[in-house]
């Protein structure tokens, strides 16, 4: 059997703007969860599945969505409860979330390094299991009324990093919420730092890459925090640790900027023939910026430069 995951778009929920005569279901989607839906593609690839329900029918590529429709996510009971089961059972999760705040709007939690904030499609039994989106309601509690048959939204990933990447991930417990936040990441009003290292030695002390992803318009702005000599590195004879602040979310915007501006890739990035010292991409979100979806006051998240990145620097500098 198959129960709702989590709703998209209630009945009564307007201003999404789909008009009088409606918008077909996989546009609908691009716009009420650009996070998960990010391409007309992936949003097909659900309908396909049967993962969408409209009105209580299952969606359809024909399906029209208007102002006053339901849209929600359904998925197979052993999906949705899977993970309860298998800890029931004995099972040991592959990873814990560190939460770092919480309120009965929204939460911010330490994604480790490994693990995928949305589980591949392709993905099944306890490998499923290595997600955020599926691990964060075992760690982040819901928000009053929520989390229930009547009310089955979960508290989820508002935003997505690299499964490689560590750091700060904000996370939505209800959907106002989550459209709340996400309209700031929509809108380049959410601050974001992260620290990476590099293999070589970077001689400008900052600045700011202007390369484009995909033709779209992409910019960092880069400062150095220091270099560290290192036996290893093929450049140089160092590694550089680098603070990055991304204007935009490309995906993996920062890994291609440090290759492409610098000529240095990120220390364990194998896609982009970074430098592998056994201790996994040296990228890590440290710090986040937003205002709270419902008093607007500013937070701030951090979580400092992990403890992973300061031992390696600190092994090569003894090996030097």
């Amino acid at each position: 059997g198959c129960v709702v995951l989590r709703v998209l778009k209630e009945e009564s929920e307007g201003g999404w703007g789909f008009g009088e005569e409606g918008v077909r279901l996989a546009e609908a989607l691009q716009v009420l969860d650009s996070d998960r839906y990010p391409s007309k593609k992936q949003a097909k690839k659900a309908i396909k599945y049967g993962s969408i329900v409209v009105d209580g029918e299952r969606g359809t590529h024909d399906t029209l969505v208007f102002n006053s429709s339901r849209v929600a996510v359904q998925g197979r009971t052993s999906e949705a409860f899977g993970m309860a089961a298998f800890r029931r059972d004995g099972g040991e999760l592959p990873f814990t979330i560190k939460v770092l705040y919480q309120d009965n709007c929204m939460a911010a939690v330490h994604k480790p390094p490994g693990v995928n904030s949305h589980p591949p499609s392709t993905a099944s039994g306890p490998e499923s299991f290595n997600s955020m989106s599926v691990a964060v309601p075992y760690f982040v509690a819901p928000a009053e009324g929520h989390g229930t048959e009547v009310n089955p939204w979960r508290p989820g990933p508002v935003h997505r990093l690299d499964k490689a990447t560590e750091g700060v991930q904000l996370i939505a417990k209800t959907r106002q919420a989550r459209r709340a936040l996400m309209l700031q990441f929509q809108e380049r009003q959410v601050a974001k730092r992260y620290i990476a290292v590099v293999e070589g030695r970077v001689r400008e002390r900052e600045g700011v890459i202007d390369i484009d992803i995909g033709d779209k318009p992409s910019h960092t702005r880069f400062r150095v925090l220091g270099t560290t000599p290192s036996s290893a590195s093929r450049t140089d004879s160092c590694l550089t640790t680098l603070e990055l602040f991304p204007k935009q979310g490309r995906t993996h915007q920062l890994r291609i900027h440090c290759k492409e501006h610098f000529g240095m890739p990120i220390v364990g990035d194998n896609r982009y023939g970074g430098l592998d010292l056994g201790c996994g991409l040296l990228l890590a979100a440290v710090d986040i910026k937003v205002a709270h979806p419902d008093t607007r006051v500013e937070l701030t998240f951090s979580i400092g430069e992990p403890e992973r990145f300061l031992r390696l620097k600190q092994q090569e500098q003894l090996a030097w």
